[in-house]
């Protein structure tokens, strides 16, 4: 039996309009397989990422952009060492977009996006994490929401840390 790409097959939207169902890589970091629909071979630093780790990867930066060892909160330590170290690659939104241009369409969300975040997150938990996270830190989380939105991802999918972070924003619409 064949397999196919795990995004197509749970039927999630496509990062472009690239072929979608065609298998062409196992995802360097959680090994899924995924079609250059819902993957990006990342030029600057050659390997193959679905848009699952993307999140994480936008995740992680966010933290570490942040300081997140100062961020004092149970969300910043929910997220693995490895992920953080991947993450640290970015300091920007636009450094990200520069690697992943396939998701330029995040510049066009991003702002509603930002002021919304100061409406939903207001639990104990993601209320101190979200505002102690610097300017750049927030648009590099912001734009794993945006992603995850547009996709309809899982939480159960995600890292720990976006995934309370996407329950209490889907939770508050």
């Amino acid at each position: 039996m064949a397999s196919g790409c795990y995004l197509c097959d749970t039927g999630h939207d496509k990062i472009s309009d690239k072929n979608a169902g065609k298998v062409l890589g196992v995802c360097e970091n959680c090994s899924i397989l995924a079609c250059e629909a819902h993957a990006q071979r990342d030029p600057n630093h050659p390997r193959w990422i679905c848009v699952l780790c993307d999140t994480s990867l936008l995740t992680a930066a966010g933290i570490t952009t942040s300081n997140g060892s100062s961020l004092n909160s149970v969300l910043t330590v929910l997220i693995s060492s490895a992920i953080l170290k991947d993450g640290s690659r970015y300091k920007t939104l636009e450094q990200f977009l520069e690697d992943r241009p396939n998701y330029s369409w995040i510049l066009n969300q991003i702002d509603e996006v930002l002021v919304l975040a100061r409406k939903r997150f207001t639990t104990d938990i993601t209320e101190p994490f979200w505002f102690g996270l610097s300017e750049q830190g927030q648009k590099l989380i912001a734009a794993a929401i945006i992603i995850a939105e547009r996709f309809e991802l899982s939480e159960y999918d995600l890292v720990e840390t976006l995934r309370i972070l996407l329950h209490d924003w889907r939770s508050r619409e």
